[in-house]
């Protein structure tokens, strides 16, 4: 089993975290978390994009209720 953590590596967390640069841990350096990142079909995706998901869902109310407006006055 394995499981995949993002953490912001900076040197605050060097200094509290002294395994950090075991050899053992694979590490993979990303831009930004799966859960923001609009990449559809990424193999390596680790977790739903709910962020995307619920900004385009708002984004899609607001788009409805412009439209309301628009048609109604």
């Amino acid at each position: 089993m394995s499981i995949t953590v993002g953490i912001l590596v900076n040197g605050a967390l060097k200094k509290k975290v002294k395994f950090l640069d075991d050899p053992a841990i694979s590490v993979k350096e990303v831009n930004t978390t799966c859960e923001r990142c609009p990449i559809e079909d990424c193999a390596e995706q680790a977790a739903p994009p709910s962020e995307v998901e619920a900004k385009n869902q708002r984004k899609r109310v607001q788009n409805v209720l412009q439209k309301l407006e628009e048609e109604n006055g």
